[in-house]
């Protein structure tokens, strides 16, 4: 799968040597220990695709490890995709605000109330999830 064995790897550099001015798909794919065609086509689709910002240039006669990306930064689906920000999932967020205060609980009882929380919010379905977060957000703010 290559979302996971280029794409992800791919994202996960970039966040970590953002800001710099060029880099080759040859260092990139060397780095990750990838072909360089299959980063040259997960470039590209992650650009198309607004998860990475940058320029993809390359010079007559030159192959694919030759291709330059500048300049680079993450975009807002890539800052997500390597947990730089939140997932904008309602699920992720109520189980990470669980998990937030589960940690810092020193009440016994409660620690191992949210504990339970935590466990429950992580096993249900995604879907019924968001439906309870928007129910709940609409409670508090008194729509019906």
């Amino acid at each position: 799968m290559t979302w996971e064995t280029v794409a992800l790897p791919i994202l996960r550099w970039v966040s970590e040597h953002e800001g710099g001015a060029t880099v080759t798909v040859g260092e990139l794919a060397e780095s990750l220990d990838v072909s360089p065609n299959a980063v040259l086509n997960e470039l590209t689709r992650l650009i198309a695709d607004d998860y990475l910002d940058g320029q993809l240039r390359t010079y007559l006669g030159v192959g694919p490890e030759g291709f330059r990306l500048y300049p680079y930064h993450l975009r807002a689906a890539g800052a997500r995709a390597v947990g730089m920000w939140p997932s904008g999932d309602a699920g992720d967020v109520l189980l990470q605000v669980l998990q937030a205060a589960e940690a810092s609980e020193v009440d016994p009882d409660r620690k191992s109330r949210l504990a339970k929380a935590v466990e429950a919010v992580g096993g249900l379905a995604r879907d019924f999830v968001i439906e309870l977060g928007v129910s709940v957000a609409k409670g508090v703010a008194g729509v019906p």
